[in-house]
């Protein structure tokens, strides 16, 4: 079927929903005004909103004439589809609609190119994603940077937001009215992380839902942070919310539920990154990437991006030093490991007349999961293993300091609380 055809259907249905122009058709805010010369649909600029009505919608033979169409090119597609063919058509008209009103006023030839771009790429099976992030604390002078190396497969590079784009990135008046505003959003700066790559696609929600593997995309962003405080070791920096685009087709801004959320605002002084420093950060970006092969310098380098971040030198001191850890420390993990199971379990013994093996070994798993976590050591652990493990060490910590301070006096252990061998005296004299 050419391609001819669904232009041409596309062109109809804008032709007969701009026939007869009137209120009843439209969702719009009383007293606004519409008007159709040109191809396109004008509402009056003082209208806080004008939107389609899908009753009238569905009510053209044109639109039923479209979707079918629509219908027959999605039923072809290699892609699986998780509902009919139909239902896609018709969501993906109006999704076309959508696209194709800015502000308030329709243009027809994005609503045609939406379309023919969509359906080629159900053809075709594969996409152009763009994982955009903005990266506080941070300014660029000049537009943009490339961080990818020419061989890789995706690109990677830092954007300088221009005024138009940073009013796109700006929240819904339903988002501020709640209050639901991220530390991307007021702070108002303005460089942005971009990782582009073109995915084959197995499913056609993928083209509304972002790519079906994307971790690998936060990822490259938070290698971006990492490079940055590595090139600046005086700055703070954070990366803000993330959210998809599809670049190719340009079907504009995919639904993120999925990713994470920033919260804030955090407000850092700026740091700014000149044109002569940009070889100094793409070696940088290197060392971030490579230092993934190496679990401790991988979770140092976690540790040192995540004082970056921090508001309280407090919290950022014990960033460092546990990064620190991850490199000092590797030849003395099992000695650190066997000391903190052994002191574990015997004041477990002792406070709760527990048999000392049981304890030893979760107090020896709670440490490996532990290194795991902070510092890249050991197989990685199940999920549901930490919350089982979290739980019952936190009702341990908390009858342990109890313990410590309501029935220690009674064993002679109170006078010397303060010292650093209180521990040891504790062992020589058990209760």
């Amino acid at each position: 079927m050419p391609l001819t055809r669904l232009a041409q259907a596309a062109e109809e249905l804008i032709a007969e929903m701009l026939a007869h122009p009137s209120q009843d058709k439209f969702s719009i805010s009383p007293g606004a005004t519409l008007k159709a010369w040109s191809g396109s649909l004008h509402v009056d600029p003082h209208a806080e909103f004008a939107s389609w009505s899908g009753e009238f919608v569905h009510g053209l033979a044109s639109f039923r004439n479209l979707s079918a169409l629509l219908c027959e090119w999605f039923a072809s597609s290699p892609l699986r589809l998780s509902r009919s063919a139909e239902t896609h058509a018709e969501a993906v008209v109006h999704s076309a609609l959508a696209h194709a009103t800015q502000g308030t006023t329709l243009r027809r030839s994005q609503f045609s190119q939406y379309l023919l771009e969509l359906v080629e790429a159900s053809q075709r099976a594969e996409a152009t994603f763009v994982l955009c992030r903005r990266l506080l604390g941070v300014e660029l002078l000049g537009d943009s940077v490339d961080l990818s190396e020419p061989e890789a497969n995706y690109r990677v590079g830092l954007h300088s937001l221009n005024d138009e784009e940073l009013t796109a990135r700006m929240p819904s008046l339903d988002t501020l009215q709640y209050g639901l505003i991220s530390s991307d959003v007021a702070t108002l700066q303005r460089v942005e992380v971009r990782v582009t790559r073109q995915e084959r696609l197995r499913e056609f929600d993928h083209l509304f839902k972002g790519p079906e593997r994307w971790r690998s995309y936060l990822r490259e962003t938070e290698r971006v942070q990492e490079a940055v405080l590595l090139l600046k070791p005086e700055a703070q920096a954070e990366l803000g919310t993330p959210f998809f685009l599809v670049a190719r087709p340009n079907l504009g801004r995919c639904a993120a539920s999925r990713l994470p959320r920033s919260s804030g605002p955090a407000i850092f002084p700026p740091t700014l990154i000149h044109p002569g420093e940009l070889a100094d950060l793409r070696r940088s970006f290197s060392v971030a990437q490579k230092a993934q092969d190496h679990p401790a310098l991988r979770s140092a380098l976690h540790r040192y991006a995540l004082a970056g971040s921090r508001l309280r030198h407090e919290d950022r001191l014990v960033d460092l030093v546990i990064g620190f850890e991850a490199v000092l420390l590797q030849g003395l993990q099992n000695e650190l490991s066997h000391r903190f199971s052994l002191n574990g379990s015997s004041l477990s013994h002792w406070i709760h007349k527990a048999p000392r093996q049981p304890s030893y070994h979760l107090f020896r798993s709670a440490y490996a999961a532990r290194s795991a976590l902070v510092h890249g050591y050991g197989p990685k652990v199940k999920l549901h293993r930490i919350e089982s493990m979290s739980d019952e060490l936190r009702h341990l910590l908390a009858s342990f300091i109890q313990w410590l301070i309501l029935e220690s006096p009674d064993h002679g252990l109170q006078p010397r609380m303060q010292a650093d061998d209180w521990l040891r005296i504790l062992f020589d004299s058990p209760p």
